[in-house]
């Protein structure tokens, strides 16, 4: 029985998103909004980006340079995308459901659009950093490669695009699903 890798990786995600958020938050009111925001802004995210590069026609995106992958690339992207992006969504979710329920708990009787404005503006502050981190480790994974391509005599463009071109649109997703999770966990 054949199973597509992003069926399998799917899976995958909600398990070491359960794992993880029940370890370190536990049987929690916050477990809960962390686990299903992380899962709703991954899938959101995920599905922006392939719904638009599937409009594009994949035009200029070129899955099989990815290393090591001689079969169906296309699956294979998508399954790291939705596994690599975890732990950012998870840790933004948490930073925001623990400041919201430290609001409830010092004062319980504020309205929805109270807590909904806090949360957007505590998010507003972390989407930044935590974009710059995935991007930081972008660069940091392509830089070796990047410099191997251009030492062999290649040009910019050509090392883009075999180097870094599936990294920088996986940051892009990222960031997307990143910036999704502010108002679904808020």
């Amino acid at each position: 029985v054949s199973v597509q890798p992003v069926v399998v990786f799917g899976v995958l995600t909600i398990i070491f998103a359960f794992i993880t958020s029940f370890m370190v938050l536990g049987k929690t009111k916050q477990f809960l909004i962390v686990l299903l925001s992380t899962l709703l802004s991954t899938a959101a995210g995920v599905a922006i980006g392939a719904l638009t590069i599937n409009l594009n026609g994949s035009s200029g995106v070129h899955f099989e340079y990815m290393d090591y992958i001689t079969q169906f690339p296309i699956p294979v992207f998508y399954s790291e995308l939705l596994i690599g992006v975890l732990g950012a969504l998870m840790d933004e979710a948490s930073d925001i459901s623990a400041m919201l329920l430290g609001m409830q708990r010092e004062r319980s009787e504020r309205a929805f659009k109270e807590y909904f404005v806090s949360g957007m503006n505590v998010g507003r502050d972390i989407v930044g950093s935590l974009t710059n981190v995935l991007f930081m480790v972008f660069i940091a994974n392509t830089l070796p490669m990047v410099f191997l391509y251009l030492r062999n005599g290649n040009t910019w463009s050509y090392t883009i695009d075999m180097a870094m071109l599936l990294g920088l649109l996986s940051t892009i997703i990222s960031a997307i699903a990143i910036v999704l999770t502010v108002p679904i966990t808020s």
